[in-house]
């Protein structure tokens, strides 16, 4: 009986600390700590992402400009209009962050002016259907744009899926309104990337959470440890 006793014990003991591990887990996800993590990766990562969209920009016109560019699938919107879109939404944004790099703001601030810039370029993927040139791929420049975007940030619950959302509805009305014929495998295989898209975002936030969890645990690990050391005679 006592042995039996001693079991509940032990039991009770291991639930305790587990409850109160995830009370303490859920406390730095809410902590000011983690969203300074937030915010510093997401400048980095929207430069990233800044950057090679002003490439895709930047030889976007480029290819308009040579020998074998072709005309466009649908001219109701210059191509060029398209690329020079996508500057304008990269170029001075890529600016303002590193000058957040440098000059660090409210990390709250600093992930919404992040998240405000993905959500421009989720819609402006859409609208690259109409720099689509004959007998190219309707689809290329979106699945580069929303690739990075999916890819590299850190993305709060349900604001990852609203990019997706947005990007969706933006290339479905374009595609409705124009009455571009999209063959069936293009718009099946087209779906099941934004499905994987939302799947990493997902994944990303999933590591991004436990990394940064384990380095706060390290860091106070090693904090305690300098402390109960002591200085150093």
């Amino acid at each position: 009986m006592k042995e039996k006793g001693n079991k509940k014990a032990v039991h009770g003991l291991s639930w305790q600390f587990a409850d109160e591990k995830e009370a303490v887990y859920a406390d730095y996800l809410a902590s000011e700590a983690f969203a300074r993590g937030i915010a510093s990766n997401n400048l980095t990562m929207g430069i990233a992402v800044s950057s090679l969209i002003a490439v895709i920009g930047f030889l976007g016109i480029f290819d308009l400009n040579s020998d074998y560019a072709n005309i466009s699938v649908l001219p109701v919107i210059a191509s060029e209009w398209v690329y020079l879109f996508l500057l304008l939404a990269n170029l001075p944004n890529l600016f303002l962050l590193i000058w957040l790099q440098k000059r660090p703001q409210a990390a709250e601030l600093e992930i919404r002016i992040c998240f405000a810039n993905l959500a421009v370029n989720a819609i402006l993927s859409g609208f690259t259907l109409y720099s689509t040139q004959e007998g190219s791929s309707y689809f290329f420049e979106l699945v580069l744009m929303m690739m990075v975007i999916c890819a590299f940030p850190y993305y709060k619950a349900g604001h990852g899926l609203s990019l997706v959302a947005l990007s969706l509805l933006m290339i479905s009305a374009i595609i409705l309104v124009n009455h571009v014929q999209v063959a069936w495998q293009d718009a099946y295989d087209l779906f099941l990337f934004y499905v994987i898209g939302q799947a990493r975002i997902v994944l990303r936030r999933y590591w991004f959470r436990q990394s940064s969890w384990y380095n706060y645990i390290l860091h106070q690990a090693n904090g305690t440890l300098f402390v109960a050391a002591g200085p150093m005679n």
